[in-house]
């Protein structure tokens, strides 16, 4: 069990080491002012419906939520191109290899999830809190 936890351990640190040579994010002087308050409005809402179409929302909501809407436009539509899930698929393959082969799908996808999202997560600026699955709350 502890060579698993060295493993998983070195591996979270090879993400870190990753992500503090990336790109930083965008700045709060960057953020349109109106941005943050229709982010809190839009949280403040119940959650749509599994059969309700996202579109639709987003175009009924446009004049309340201008640039949420516009983010929106930008990141429902299908990308024109195959990089990104080629990133993806990039990234599992480095994780699933000969040696690793008592990884379960669950444990896979979760460190996939970790090494896409660590470093967006790690742009947060100093005492910005992110709501993780409804009760657990990561500070930067």
């Amino acid at each position: 069990m502890e060579a698993e936890t060295s493993s998983l351990g070195s591996y979270f640190d090879e993400i870190l080491e990753e992500s503090s040579t990336a790109v930083a994010g965008p700045s709060e002087q960057e953020i349109p002012p109106g941005a943050l308050i229709q982010l809190e409005s839009y949280l403040s809402e119940a959650p749509l419906g599994r059969k309700n179409n996202p579109f639709h929302y987003w175009r009924d909501n446009q004049a309340r939520l201008p640039t949420l809407a516009a983010t929106a436009a930008k990141f429902l539509c299908a990308p024109c191109t195959s990089v990104e899930s080629e990133r993806l698929f990039s990234a599992v393959s480095l994780i699933i290899d000969e040696h690793r082969s008592r990884l379960t799908p669950e444990h896979v996808e979760m460190i996939t999830f970790v090494k896409k999202n660590l470093p967006i997560m790690l742009r947060l600026q100093p005492g910005q809190t992110v709501e993780i699955e409804g009760s657990v709350e990561m500070e930067q």
